[in-house]
């Protein structure tokens, strides 16, 4: 139920408002293709379907998989390390699974639209970013720095514990004051813009 909330939260936003229309991007940095609101709720109503009959599916033979896993192991009489082996599988199987049943139930629910042709061109991770900078107030941006700080300082014991936990602790706070320094900045250059 939660996964089905979070695609369904995942493709509302792909739809950006636009001249009483919408702009549909597959991916954020995609094409964008025009939509009429008619055309997003009947996307929205054909994925709601086809995500609970492939996602019925997807469990029924998962299901059968652990009945038929766990069936052979007990016939076989497997040791625990070879069942704790088919129980990791099992999970891989379900996560690709789960990966490969949400892009076909998308590729349903918008097959509709995906052969018209696209009215912006493809943006990069930056461009992207820059776009939702413009739109995001300075005390966000302070409550952000004032968080990393609060978590940096939180988490310094992993920085004392060993070489390796120092280095991870060390390359991950600086990369993420990094990008919020760098998103500062383009905020700041943005705004004097306008």
């Amino acid at each position: 139920m939660f996964s089905y909330f979070l695609s369904r939260r995942r493709l509302s936003r792909s739809f950006e408002p636009c001249d009483g229309g919408f702009l549909y991007r597959r991916r954020p940095t995609a094409q964008a293709v025009p939509v009429t609101a008619e055309e997003r709720e009947q996307i929205l109503r054909t994925f709601k379907s086809t995500y609970w009959k492939y996602h019925a599916i997807l469990w029924v033979l998962f299901f059968i998989l652990i009945f038929a896993a766990a069936g052979l192991a007990v016939i076989s009489s497997v040791p625990d390390e070879a069942g704790t082996f088919i129980g990791y599988l099992c999970a891989v199987i379900l996560f690709a699974g789960i990966i490969f049943v949400d892009r076909r139930i998308l590729s349903i629910a918008t097959a509709s639209i995906s052969a018209r042709p696209p009215v912006q061109p493809r943006r990069n991770w930056l461009q992207l970013i820059d776009a939702r900078l413009a739109t995001v107030p300075w005390w966000r941006l302070a409550a952000g720095g004032a968080f990393l700080v609060l978590l940096a300082w939180v988490t310094r014991s992993i920085a004392t514990a060993s070489l390796w936990g120092s280095i991870g602790w060390v390359c991950y706070f600086a990369f993420c004051f990094g990008m919020w320094i760098r998103n500062v900045w383009r905020k700041w250059q943005l705004a004097a813009r306008v």
